[in-house]
């Protein structure tokens, strides 16, 4: 088991949850319901939560690398490389804020296909034989596509909460596994 990794994810956590919360504390016209999370990289939150949103990505990335690298179980080690690219797109919502149209809906609708596709791996798979965790999944992927169809505000903040905690379960199942 490699601690690293562990430290990455934590970090990662860590950094992207205070980011957001101040962010959205100091953005005082920031509309939870109604705005998307990257509508805080170009307000008055933007230097916070640019850099911030982009070190969270890159310290999500180290994590998937390095479980990358840690695996044994080649469907494993795809789901744990994809979720890395998919990581680099995270940090591309930071690097392409909201006001550079174009580019900023490539990276957002990329960076959420690819946690889709990093989901429906490791679920599929069934990388800890625990249909539970596998329906969580799915669940997460329904929401994902819920939210290419109509691009809910609220849906789009779930995806992620949700997405966080399924990590943080694939982290704890895979441990275990070493």
């Amino acid at each position: 088991m490699n601690s690293n990794k562990n430290t990455y994810l934590f970090s990662a956590i860590v950094v992207l949850a205070i980011t957001l919360a101040s962010a959205m504390l100091l953005y005082t016209n920031y509309y939870f319901f109604g705005q998307p999370i990257s509508a805080l990289g170009i307000g008055p939150t933007a230097l916070l939560f640019n850099t911030g949103f982009f070190i969270s990505a890159m310290l999500f990335c180290l994590y998937f690398l390095n479980s990358f690298l840690d695996e044994k179980d080649v469907v494993c080690k795809i789901g744990f490389l994809i979720g890395a690219i998919s990581m680099v797109f995270m940090g591309g919502i930071a690097a392409f804020p909201l006001n550079m149209v174009f580019e900023h809906v490539v990276v957002a609708l990329s960076f959420f296909l690819l946690i889709a596709i990093t989901i429906l791996v490791f679920s599929i798979h069934g990388f800890c034989k625990n249909k539970l965790v596998s329906l969580f999944g799915f669940a997460i992927i329904v929401l994902v596509l819920f939210y290419f169809s109509n691009g809910s505000a609220l849906i789009q903040k779930l995806i992620v909460f949700f997405f966080v905690i399924w990590i943080l379960i694939l982290n704890r199942i895979k441990d275990r596994m070493h």
